[in-house]
């Protein structure tokens, strides 16, 4: 019988799941659950040793001749602090070890708690991995604690072998054994381009056969056009929907922007959209909502990752598998499949979603800005998206494809986007580079207008709407009545004097008509950088933005597919989608 804490559940559960058998115990009051947890499950050969200083070293010669991994388990307080000696020497031997610290309740830290010590990150960079366990009340904390874990244990032997550490606070009532069953463990696993050479990846073929497959493309993905043509042949082979933002700088016969759907839909999608497995390439994107729908159904769902990094990012709580390969290797090496007439109808599905979202007429906002500026920015230009409410008015709209779009959604913060923009723009003088940025950020970021390096390509469009109207959209004056005071930093501040005094052509715009006359002038060449600021206000952008959406989302998937029955899909694609939906 095991412990009724969820915690020492997971970690017992790990430890299973990662094949460690072997547990070197001290005796304590905290670690109890721990122990008698693994004493009990006749999987583990457990071993006694007082001392702690001795207990890792014990541990370390065990690992050392039976070529095994093997747990160390104490109580909280210097008992841990023991560890440390033991912990270093593994660290210069590379010796698997887990050390597995109890600990006592997180909200007594620093408050003369008996044995409270601060143990997180004790062995700083003599552990390969120190993770910090949450006392698990919640499904979220459950979903951590096991990430955590898997984490840890999976860093073992990962570019490397060293000890590595989990601490566990124990919080509770600690003398309850009643849970027969431990949760469920999946390991992460690490495939490389050796392990290919190996076994050809086979078994994760036979893994994508009559499965529905979502490839997702993040941000900063740069594919050759062979390596496009690599991810079109899978994608077709395997039968899958790819799910590109204009970040992914990638269109294929089977892509569709995801943001729209996303972003617009995300309350009508029905479990028909979940995939079997989803496979993630490239780094961050914004739509944030498909991020949400895959967590919500993440059990039902298998993720694998390709990483050349191979740090394992398990962003929809269901990552199985990282392939740590360059997205060009695992293409262009991935075992072929035969999609004949098997069609799943699964891109159909969300290409029909995708054409069901449309934008009628739209006001002068940022929204219309957007649209507009998709439509009529120069083919080969490159485009950054400030941040949030600038990313999202140009994603709603299709872009063509070799305009190449950035935008800092790694941490998305208001800082540094102008920067971001003119040193690519440097780097590409002989295309005209766009930046859409809102008042807030770019007065953040105004001094880099002053730099030497802005060259005559530049066009900076300002959505100036005195604030952040992105605040206005989420929460609004109605909930928060004093928003504008500094949630949303209403101000009154206008670029003109500040651009013209570092070089730039500056013209303003009031009206659909003076966007419309201000974007066809910034398409052209220049003899110095062009500025256009557009004059909005935040609370009506916020409304158009509301609005729009109502306007655009389709009512139900009916009349999504009828829509796009009467464009682009044929009879039989209708037809896959129908009995997709049984």
């Amino acid at each position: 019988m095991y412990s009724h804490l969820e915690e020492v559940q997971i970690v017992v559960a790990g430890l299973k799941a990662y094949g460690i058998r072997e547990v070197v115990m001290a005796p304590g009051g905290s670690d109890m659950p721990i122990m008698h947890s693994v004493e009990t499950d006749p999987f583990f050969r457990c071993h006694s040793v007082v001392d702690e200083r001795s207990l890792v070293y014990f541990a370390m010669g065990l690992a050392q001749e039976k070529g095994e991994t093997v747990a160390c388990v104490c109580t909280s307080g210097t008992a841990v602090a023991n560890f440390l000696p033991g912990i270093v020497e593994a660290h210069y031997q590379d010796v698997p070890l887990v050390a597995i610290t109890a600990d006592k309740n997180p909200r007594y830290l620093d408050q003369l708690e008996t044995q409270k010590i601060d143990q997180r990150n004790i062995f700083g960079d003599w552990v390969k991995c120190s993770v910090d366990m949450p006392v698990v009340q919640s499904r979220a904390d459950h979903v951590l604690g096991m990430r955590l874990v898997k984490t840890a244990l999976a860093e073992v032997r990962h570019h490397g072998i060293g000890p590595v550490h989990i601490n566990v606070p124990i919080v509770g009532n600690d003398a309850v054994y009643d849970v027969r069953e431990l949760p469920q463990c999946e390991p992460y696993i690490f495939e490389t381009p050796q392990t290919f050479l190996e076994d050809g990846w086979v078994s994760y073929a036979k893994r994508l056969e009559g499965k529905k497959v979502l490839l997702v493309i993040g941000q900063n993905v740069s594919f050759s056009s062979e390596d496009a043509q690599a991810v079109d042949v899978f994608a077709n082979e395997w039968d899958c929907a790819v799910a590109v933002e204009h970040l992914s700088n990638l269109k294929l016969d089977r892509s569709f922007n995801m943001y729209p759907v996303s972003e617009v839909c995300a309350s009508v999608l029905g479990k028909e959209f979940l995939p079997d497995v989803v496979v993630s390439v490239g780094n961050n994107y914004a739509s944030s909502a498909v991020k949400l729908f895959l967590r919500k159904n993440r059990s039902a769902i298998e993720h694998w990752a390709v990483s050349e990094s191979g740090i394992p990012r398990d962003t929809y709580d269901a990552l199985r598998v990282v392939f740590e390969c360059s997205p060009s290797f695992f293409f262009a090496h991935f075992p072929r499949g035969e999609r004949g007439s098997a069609s799943t109808g699964y891109f159909d599905l969300w290409k029909a979603k995708r054409l069901g979202v449309s934008f009628g007429d739209i006001p002068l906002s940022g929204l219309y800005v957007g649209k507009t500026l998709a439509k009529s920015i120069p083919r080969g230009s490159i485009l950054h998206l400030a941040v949030l409410n600038s990313i999202r008015v140009v994603q709603l709209f299709e872009l063509d494809e070799c305009v190449k779009t950035y935008a800092n959604v790694g941490a998305l913060g208001i800082d540094g986007c102008l920067s971001s923009f003119l040193g690519q723009a440097a780097a590409s003088t002989d295309k005209l580079a766009y930046c859409l940025i809102g008042d807030l950020s770019f007065f953040y970021d105004m001094n880099a207008a002053s730099l030497r390096d802005v060259g005559n390509n530049v066009r900076i469009i300002m959505l100036n709407n005195g604030g952040g109207s992105e605040f206005h959209y989420y929460m609004g004056e109605r909930n928060v009545p004093t928003i504008d005071n500094y949630i949303c930093a209403r101000n009154g501040r206008v670029a003109k004097e500040w651009v013209e005094s570092v070089g730039f052509s500056y013209r303003s715009a009031r009206s659909k008509e003076e966007v419309d006359a201000g974007l066809e002038a910034l398409s052209k060449p220049s003899e110095a950088p062009l500025f256009l600021e557009v004059f909005t206000d935040m609370r009506d952008d916020a409304e158009v933005l509301r609005e729009a959406y109502k306007k655009a989302s389709p009512t139900d998937l009916k009349t999504s597919v009828k829509n796009a029955a009467k464009s682009v899909l044929s009879p039989k694609q209708i037809g896959s989608i129908k009995r997709l939906l049984g």
